[in-house]
């Protein structure tokens, strides 16, 4: 039976590189990206300040259908191997404090950065996107307007995610040093930690 592993953290926390890392580690992984389905990342600051003033509820906002995905992958990796444990690996903004994804997570990891470092990993990300892609590069002017917003309202709303998935998460993961080290702790917690959860032994990877 498939189980489903959830890596959470802030944005430029490094939870992309870590669901790549593990997916290409560990055989008989999927890989699932939230980002690839949720619509928050789009609210206006309009839309995101009448949400927080009606209490910021996660359950509001909209993965459209990231949890469908998440069933429609187990089923089909089921029924490719009936036998033997396989990992689906989620990269989620909210994991288990989304109400849609509650109840589809095996085992939850947060990872640990400070915000100035996530923010500058945010920055980079996405001044350093190749000429020709259709999103572009930032300028000077956008990265100014991403800094204030993150002042008024970005890093409100990331300390209280911090509040609020890290308490539903089994296990903390500090990221301070470089991807691969980040990567072995992730390996160690899946074999050591939870091994039981997901039906791996030390000799599976």
């Amino acid at each position: 039976m498939t189980k489903v592993i959830a890596i959470t953290g802030c944005m430029g926390s490094g939870k992309t590189t870590l669901a790549e890392h593990l997916h290409r580690l560990i055989p008989g992984t999927t890989v699932l990206f939230e980002d690839d389905f949720q619509t928050m990342t789009q609210m206006n600051l309009l839309e995101l300040e009448q949400w927080r003033n009606r209490g910021s509820s996660i359950g509001e906002l909209n993965l459209n259908g990231f949890d469908e995905a998440i069933r429609q992958s187990l089923k089909a990796s089921d029924q490719r191997s009936p036998k033997g444990p396989k990992l689906l690996i989620i990269e989620s903004q909210f994991g288990r404090a989304h109400p849609s994804l509650a109840d589809l997570i095996d085992f939850q990891i947060w990872i640990e950065a400070p915000l100035d470092i996530c923010l500058a990993r945010k920055i980079l990300q996405l001044s350093c996107i190749p000429p020709g892609n259709s999103l572009g590069t930032l300028s000077p002017v956008e990265i100014i307007e991403l800094c204030k917003v993150y002042l008024t309202s970005t890093a409100t709303l990331l300390r209280d995610q911090i509040l609020r998935v890290r308490s539903v998460c089994d296990a903390v993961l500090v990221n301070e040093k470089t991807t691969a080290s980040m990567v072995d702790a992730a390996l160690e917690i899946i074999l050591n930690r939870a091994s039981a959860t997901l039906g791996f032994e030390n000799d599976s990877l």
